[in-house]
């Protein structure tokens, strides 16, 4: 499984050195395990209580309140999955293959951009200590 995080377009216009090509700057969490389905409906009612209850607690009870035929429908058309982590991964490539002057340019970009840029100007700060 592949969780993406904030990523954003490099240009190459931000770097020092004019003979540069344009990359990708991002954060990603890879995880691996063993895929099986959930096929019992109660099962499924379980993952999905699990999810409501992580996302939206109020919901629940709402949920349990809903005609029995409509939630067996809705429970129908869903495919449960678990996957127990056995490796997980943290990615990211923020410009750190770059100079100095190049990660502060690019920094400084992504500090006035969208969410996503602003995100990674943070992360960079962190990784340089601020």
């Amino acid at each position: 499984m592949v969780f993406q995080g904030a990523h954003s377009y490099v240009s190459p216009t931000l770097y020092a050195d004019a003979v540069s090509v344009p990359t990708w700057n991002y954060i990603a969490i890879h995880a691996r395990g063993r895929l099986s389905l959930v096929e019992d409906e109660q099962e499924k009612d379980e993952l999905l209580l699990g999810m409501i209850r992580a996302n939206e607690p109020p919901f629940a009870e709402k949920w349990r309140a809903m005609a029995e035929d409509f939630r067996r429908s809705m429970l129908g058309g869903i495919v449960g999955f678990r996957i127990p982590i056995t490796r997980i991964e943290g990615k990211f490539k923020l410009s750190q293959n770059r100079i100095e002057v190049d990660r502060h340019t690019v920094e400084a970009a992504h500090a006035m951009g969208d969410d996503d840029q602003r995100e990674l100007a943070g992360w960079m700060a962190r990784l340089r200590g601020d």
